[in-house]
């Protein structure tokens, strides 16, 4: 219903201008929610990418620059979903790393 969606909206932003810090922690607590009503399965995987997340995000202190990065973020995931749908292969790492060799230890 987009009536509702607004009015949930103008939620949230009534409670950001007003009160950011309790903002913040409704948005944590609805995380939270979110991921443990997930599959249990999945529930560290979700955590773990949450984590990701509020590490990039913690380096924006400007709202907006915020709503860009976690746009990025999004189709960065739709980008590879795309991917993934068309049988290209997933990396998970960077190709571009150096790989350092390890010298074995000497007792």
């Amino acid at each position: 219903n987009a009536r509702l969606a607004i009015a949930q909206n103008d939620e949230w932003h009534a409670l950001y201008v007003s009160n950011p810090e309790a903002f913040y922690i409704k948005v944590r607590r609805l995380i939270e929610e979110t991921i443990g009503n997930a599959d249990p399965r999945n529930q560290a995987r979700l955590r773990g990418l949450q984590f990701q997340v509020d590490a990039k995000l913690a380096h924006f202190k400007d709202p907006i620059a915020r709503m860009n990065e976690m746009v990025r973020l999004l189709w960065k995931g739709v980008d590879r979903l795309d991917a993934a749908l068309h049988g290209e292969p997933l990396s998970t790492y960077d190709k571009s790393a150096t790989v350092l060799p390890f010298e074995p230890h000497k007792k």
